[in-house]
């Protein structure tokens, strides 16, 4: 049991975690960031947030073990002006990474600097002003919210106002290369902690063959993939995310993989997440389980995740200048009924270089996505206006869950 503090740039809020309960305790506006100048922030706002701390003094005998004096030292060290020189930044907030993907791939290059499935790109700063032109001045916003409807007006606002950030911190410490991470606030740490522990605790029963009930409904993601998360968290639905215990390897055994037709392809992908659903089958109660498989199709042939990079190698020499059908299936269970659904993407692939094969292997995230992955390098030899594939549609995933009766609180 202990509290916590999330100190954010314009929200303070406070909680007392116990044991995976969350009892929310308040809410206080300190506008950090309006007041911040000269490297520093006001003393009139770090005062009122150590007020805010030593107020738990009356609310909880859980009291913080932190002095007024701790936390001025704490922001003082980390808010001085930047002095030191740098020739690496490595950024978070506002999904940059993600934003560079859908509108400025062409300026992102695989991380050379080092290996880490996070930080998968670098961007040099030469070409950062080309960058904030395209975000800024080129397109207008509500032509990059009407193409890219996953994000809200207001995070491409975020997203470009961040830019000029970005840039500004590059330039003072003298970065020639700019790593964005995967890592970001999505979600809080007070929410992490909730997220952790109902992971732990259902995996935990359903292991002993236990049946879980659930007292409101929830959404449980039977899959390990960060980018389905990802997408469920960019449309706002909180969820529970575990694995599913089925083995892929068992089921695609059961299937041919040459000369493949396309109907045969559909009944292999719903087979697949309907599989991975049977462990959830009454074992959950008010809760609904999503299990996706995502495959793809060129030519007759099934295509997988290439695992090793020569694999990887021939699959792509492979699609060069053909067509492939990208199939995401979908399987949702609540409450003693199954839906499934799949959605599929054609994609006319033009001729691939062998040096851009090359440095579509080189990708980190190249072995792990079942064909082909669009989001690198690959996307620029895509011929048609295909819409990326995140493994999972969640405006599907939306209408099964009405069908089958969930209500969301």
């Amino acid at each position: 049991m202990f509290i916590v503090i999330e100190v954010g740039s314009t929200n303070t809020k406070s909680y007392l975690y116990d044991n995976g309960k969350v009892h929310e305790f308040v809410q206080k506006t300190i506008p950090l960031k309006w007041n911040f100048k000269g490297g520093k922030l006001s003393k009139v706002d770090i005062d009122e947030l150590c007020n805010f701390v030593n107020g738990f003094k009356e609310k909880t005998d859980h009291k913080p073990n932190l002095r007024a004096a701790d936390i001025d030292a704490f922001c003082a060290e980390r808010t001085a002006e930047i002095k030191n020189k740098a020739d690496i930044l490595v950024i978070t907030g506002t999904d940059f990474i993600y934003s560079c993907e859908s509108l400025a791939k062409d300026y992102l290059e695989p991380n050379t600097t080092y290996k880490d499935e996070n930080q998968p790109y670098q961007l040099q700063f030469s070409n950062f002003d080309k960058i904030i032109d395209r975000f800024v001045f080129t397109q207008d916003i509500k032509d990059y919210h009407k193409k890219y409807d996953r994000y809200t007006t207001h995070w491409w606002n975020g997203g470009r106002s961040s830019k000029f950030c970005i840039k500004a911190v590059a330039k003072k410490c003298g970065a020639k290369i700019i790593i964005p991470t995967k890592i970001n606030m999505c979600l809080g740490i007070i929410n992490e902690l909730k997220a952790a522990h109902q992971t732990h605790n259902l995996q935990l029963k359903l292991s002993r063959g236990e049946t879980v009930a659930f007292e409101s409904p929830v959404i449980i993601l039977a899959s390990a993939s960060p980018r389905r998360a990802r997408k469920l968290t960019e449309y706002g639905i909180d969820f529970i995310q575990i694995k599913s215990p089925v083995d892929d390897s068992d089921i695609n055994e059961q299937f041919p993989h040459e000369g493949v037709s396309k109907r045969q392809e559909l009944k292999y992908a719903k087979k697949m997440a309907l599989a991975k659903l049977q462990p959830f089958i009454g074992k959950i109660k008010n809760g609904a389980v999503i299990t996706c498989d995502t495959t793809a199709l060129c030519d007759g042939r099934i295509l997988e995740k290439p695992i090793t990079k020569e694999k990887c190698r021939e699959q792509h020499e492979f699609i060069s200048g053909k067509t492939a059908y990208t199939y995401n299936a979908m399987a949702v269970y609540f409450n003693g009924k199954t839906r499934c659904a799949v959605e599929i993407i054609k994609i006319k692939f033009k001729p691939i270089p062998a040096d851009v094969i090359e440095t579509i292997c080189d990708e980190p995230e190249a072995l792990d996505h079942a064909g082909y992955r669009r989001a690198g390098a690959l996307g620029a030899y895509v011929a048609n206006n295909a819409p990326l594939s995140n493994g999972i549609s969640v405006p599907l995933i939306l209408k099964m869950l009405k069908k089958l009766g969930f209500k969301f609180l």
